[in-house]
């Protein structure tokens, strides 16, 4: 969890956080983001898909979103989350995300991960077009940060599409 920490951090401080000479793409206030994830995919022995759907809301500062969403698996397990989300757009087109969220984990037929109290945290590298679609993929971790004796958590790999909410 600490290398991936520190390798999103050298990745926001090579795409570099002061202003920019021309103008970023504008990130959408609020967006809808439908996915599919493989999850387990540092487990060999079960991997499985998933479903996701999460929504971004406006702003609380500069680039800081709250941000909710379920995460659902075939044999009845699912994730549901709600947390903060930092985004920095680039003038190219990219942006780059990190997240985090306390989260509720109903086991079903799914992986045992300890409990039901787990934490989502992922970083993840989206291309915006013109029209404020982004197609993303996302590398997440969710664990119970070591609140119960059993441990073992799991990542997760997600590719996304989303598109802005006009309300």
């Amino acid at each position: 969890m600490k290398n991936m920490s520190r390798i999103l951090g050298v990745i926001f401080c090579m795409v570099g956080w002061t202003r920019p000479v021309m103008a970023a793409p504008e990130l959408p206030s609020r967006e809808l983001i439908m996915g599919v994830a493989a999850i387990n995919v540092l487990d060999n022995s079960d991997r499985r898909l998933a479903g996701a759907v999460e929504a971004r809301f406006e702003p609380i500062t500069w680039c800081l979103q709250p941000w909710t969403g379920i995460t659902y698996e075939g044999k009845q397990s699912y994730l549901i989350a709600a947390g903060l989300v930092l985004t920095k757009q680039t003038r190219s087109g990219f942006r780059f995300s990190i997240g985090w969220a306390p989260s509720y984990y109903h086991r079903g037929g799914g992986k045992d991960l300890g409990g039901e109290l787990e934490f989502y945290s992922f970083g993840e590298i989206g291309w915006m077009f013109p029209n404020q679609h982004v197609i993303s993929l996302r590398f997440g971790h969710i664990s119970n940060a070591g609140f119960k004796s059993y441990n073992p958590g799991t990542e997760l790999l997600e590719l996304g599409y989303s598109f802005p909410l006009r309300w």
